[in-house]
C-alpha cells in the first residue's frame, strides 16, 4: 500500500525550533527583511516561523521599534 504524502510545500521558509535568546530572533528578521522589505518583518509572523511566542521576543526588547533597531544594526 502506498503511503500518501503531504505535497502541500509552504513558500516561506521555516526555521529551526530557536533558543529563547534575542540573537535567535535577528537573523529570521534580516531574513524577511532582505527578501520581504521593513514592513514584512511582523513579530506574530517570525515567532510562528521560530515556533516561539510573542512574548518570548517581548520579554527581550520592550517594542518592535527596539527589536528592529537590533536587526539594522546586526
Amino acid at each position: 500500500m502506498m503511503q500518501s504524502t503531504n505535497n502541500n510545500q509552504s513558500s516561506k521558509r521555516q526555521h529551526p525550533r530557536a533558543p529563547c535568546a534575542p540573537e535567535a530572533w535577528v537573523p529570521a528578521a534580516a531574513e524577511v527583511l532582505v527578501d520581504r522589505g521593513i514592513d514584512r518583518v511582523r513579530v506574530d509572523v517570525l515567532a510562528q516561523e521560530l515556533g516561539m511566542t510573542r512574548g518570548r521576543l517581548y520579554w527581550h526588547f520592550k517594542d518592535r521599534e527596539e527589536f528592529l533597531s537590533w536587526v539594522l544594526h546586526a
